[in-house]
């Protein structure tokens, strides 16, 4: 029995250097446990640092898109005001400144002479041909020159028609600033300038088509009243579509700032291939006039040249020396 109990009390001792390396496996558990701990602590640390930074970040950048909305706002306020002052100052350049076009304008005068063009190849053919079957159902002689002169009357008449409703238009709007339309006034008033170019810009501008197109109407109506006995109800209904035509190009021409003009006197003067081309002969002298020339105003440069026809004439030279 002693023996046994002996064998027990080994079994329970311990070493000094087995209980001194337990000791450091424990010293060396809490210190890992307290790195753990201390790297824990830096990761909330730094997990708040970055939760304050995005926070930062966020109400900077709320900042930053109110502060460039703020700036674009200026920025097409100062556009807007610099397209009102531009526009100002245009439209200062641009009265009675036939020098300076307005690119945006499809009836500028420019564009008009193109019309002109094409309403005398088309409009002004298809009517001469109209005429042509007319008279060589009453007449035996056709006459060409006559019709190709009716038809020249035609728009020149409708030309001063216009020039003139619209010198009266302008007068009366100008009344109408002053006093209502029932009470006359025998004076023109005087109205500022710049509040004269609105009221042209106005009128020019919103010249629509169903605008012209009463013109139109209007004086195809009152055109046989200028010359009665060469327009007929036949002769109008087959120069219709081009009475029509004169009036739109009259009208646009008219209402230019300053207004345009046509010439067409040039009966029996020289040839002038600056200003002139010929129609189906060609000479020194100008035999009649087929078309009008037109200009970007009174005494103006030329937008399109005159069409007329020519003859040959013996010069003083020649006939001395025969």
């Amino acid at each position: 029995m002693a023996k046994r109990k002996s064998h027990d009390k080994s079994e329970d001792y311990e070493s000094p250097s087995k209980k001194l390396k337990s000791e450091e496996s424990v010293e060396d558990a809490l210190t890992t446990i307290e790195n753990q701990v201390q790297l824990l602590r830096r990761e909330i640390r730094g997990k708040k640092s970055v939760q304050d930074l995005q926070k930062t970040i966020d109400q900077l950048q709320k900042k930053l898109s109110t502060e460039k909305s703020a700036k674009e706002a200026a920025l097409k306020d100062k556009e807007a005001a610099l397209t009102r002052l531009s526009a100002v100052a245009a439209n200062r350049l641009r009265d009675n400144n036939p020098g300076i076009a307005d690119l945006s304008d499809p009836n500028r005068p420019i564009k008009l002479g193109e019309k002109a063009s094409e309403i005398y190849d088309n409009e002004w053919t298809d009517a001469l041909e109209n005429l042509e079957k007319l008279r060589k159902a009453t007449e035996t002689n056709y006459d060409e020159e006559k019709d190709v002169q009716l038809l020249l009357s035609i728009l020149t008449e409708i030309f001063q028609m216009c020039k003139r409703d619209a010198t009266e238009h302008m007068d009366n709007m100008s009344r109408l600033l002053i006093t209502p339309s029932t009470v006359k006034i025998k004076h023109k008033p005087k109205v500022p300038a710049a509040l004269l170019k609105e009221i042209k810009d106005f009128r020019r501008q919103h010249c629509s088509e169903s605008v012209l197109q009463c013109l139109g109407e209007h004086y195809l109506e009152n055109l046989p009243e200028r010359n009665p006995e060469q327009l007929g109800p036949e002769v109008i209904e087959a120069c219709k579509k081009y009475i029509l035509k004169c009036a739109e190009l009259s009208w646009l021409m008219v209402i230019q700032d300053p207004p345009m003009c046509m010439e067409w006197q040039f009966t029996g003067s020289e040839f002038k291939s600056e200003t002139m081309r010929s129609f189906t002969k060609s000479g020194d002298q100008v035999q009649f006039v087929v078309w009008p020339a037109l200009y970007l105003h009174d005494n103006g440069a030329l937008v399109a040249k005159a069409i007329v026809q020519g003859m040959k004439t013996e010069k003083k030279g020649r006939k001395n020396q025969k």
